[in-house]
């Protein structure tokens, strides 16, 4: 389909400056269908590329298929049946740019997708073919045997979705199912995806990933802790996520039961596990991803404790242990050593036994037993389609670019559009943000010659 005549016949008001995107369906022809999904309930994909402050206006295609192969554009029936040209080798493409809609099920969304997407369409419907249990309109129409979804499905990449562009929503199956209906009897049928700036909030959504191991985001954690003290509950939401490895999806738990093919890399008999360190210098039995994942819901603790729902500044304890953690712990010897440990706690000011409690109460590591905070970031890891470790989030997009203080600084302060903290304009532009910051805003010019190589961690006894 041509760039040209894709700009010429849908409705492209494009304005580049946020990711801050609050996206909106709308159903415009027929008029009889206009207002009938008033409540607006879709769930827009975590992939592809949402066009910022603007609006697609186009008609929509139904492909009966769940349009797991590219082969299904040309086998599977297309409702209402639509004029093509002869390329494009899966059975000529739609003359006209169109938004293809298509069923849920029996691939990822991403294959689904990319399919459309290589098909000619300018954005793509996924229409759920079930109820979810709690809808109670749904269930009260569905059939008997049918069966319900008991949560919302993660509209999530699977971690080959960086060549997908288009932009997609998921429809529920109260407001699909009328669409499809229309398309079936041959009807026109004319839809808005639409999207713009989210203005009312002067405070920025910032979410981490990671694992205890990662040298990436240790870096980060250290060098980010005083910008966000600065900034505080005030201006940033920050998430803390742990990346856990769901034992039971990776072969290491059987009929309920650790399946003893893991090793020392899961606790609670094979729930939850870790990639394990090996000290290749043979100095030490390296670390176990056990112990990997017991710091992961340290952290975890620390932070609910300390950082979830503190007041601005309150946070400090948190920031301040994961410091002294890094400078003092963060080694093959003393990564789980309890003195270690306890001491970075004892001097960041973290309440040992709060902390002890935390881990006791959401399940603790030990026995056949659900944890539940891990259970929590397993559920928000499929949801969001996390894969990559570390992944950071502003307002729900991921940052492309490397884990820096300097390219998350800029990506949170950009976001602001109401109340802009005094330190983004003090910094904007400064060459290093962290001692702009820590200097209140004074920046600080940066010899880059005095900085040398090979002042990182001691690769045989760091990792």
């Amino acid at each position: 389909m041509p760039s040209s005549l894709a700009l010429l016949l849908c409705l492209f008001i494009v304005d580049t400056s946020s990711h801050s995107l609050t996206s909106r369906f709308r159903i415009l022809i027929p008029g009889n269908l206009r207002y009938w999904n008033h409540h607006d309930d879709h769930r827009q994909a975590l992939f592809g590329t949402p066009y910022a402050q603007g609006s697609i206006l186009a008609n929509v295609v139904y492909v009966h298929s769940d349009l797991c192969s590219f082969d299904a554009i040309r086998t599977s029936p297309h409702y209402p049946s639509q004029p093509r040209t002869g390329g494009g080798g899966g059975g000529g493409h739609n003359v006209v740019p169109f938004i293809m809609m298509l069923n849920r099920g029996n691939c990822t969304y991403v294959t689904k997708v990319r399919n459309a997407q290589h098909s000619g369409a300018a954005g793509v419907l996924i229409a759920d073919t079930n109820c979810l249990c709690s809808d109670s309109a749904c269930m009260d129409h569905r059939h008997e045997t049918d069966r319900c979804e008991e949560r919302d499905p993660a509209i999530s990449d699977d971690g080959s979705g960086s060549d997908v562009t288009i932009p997609s929503f998921h429809l529920y199956k109260m407001d699909a199912d009328p669409l499809k209906e229309e398309l079936l009897k041959g009807n026109k049928v004319q839809v808005e995806m639409s999207w713009h700036n989210n203005y009312n909030s002067s405070t920025v959504d910032f979410s981490l990933w990671s694992i205890p191991t990662d040298v990436v985001s240790k870096e980060f954690f250290s060098d980010f802790k005083d910008v966000a003290i600065k900034l505080g509950k005030e201006f940033i939401d920050f998430t803390l996520h742990m990346y856990i490895v769901d034992g039971q999806d990776a072969g290491c738990r059987r009929n309920g039961h650790d399946s003893q093919k893991c090793g020392y890399l899961c606790t609670n008999e094979g729930r939850y596990c870790a990639p394990d360190v090996v000290d290749y210098s043979a100095t030490s039995p390296g670390i176990s991803g056990a112990e990997v994942v017991r710091e992961s819901l340290r952290r975890l603790c620390i932070w609910n404790v300390y950082g979830k729902n503190s007041t601005v500044g309150n946070t400090q304890p948190w920031w301040d242990y994961i410091t002294l953690f890094n400078d003092h712990c963060y080694t093959m010897r003393n990564f789980a050593n309890s003195d270690c440990i306890n001491d970075a706690m004892r001097r960041a000011g973290v309440d040992l036994e709060r902390i002890k409690q935390c881990v006791t109460m959401s399940g603790g590591l030990d026995g056949n037993i659900p944890n539940a905070l891990l259970d929590g970031e397993i559920r928000a890891r499929h949801d969001q389609g996390i894969v990559f470790v570390p992944t950071a989030t502003v307002n729900r997009v991921p940052v492309r670019s490397e884990l820096t203080v300097a390219n998350i600084f800029g990506a949170i302060c950009n976001e602001y559009h109401w109340k802009i903290p005094k330190i983004c304009h003090q910094c904007a532009g400064c060459s290093d943000i962290i001692s702009c910051v820590t200097n209140n805003g004074h920046c600080v010019a940066v010899n880059i010659s005095s900085i040398q190589p090979g002042n990182s961690l001691d690769d045989s006894t760091r990792f």
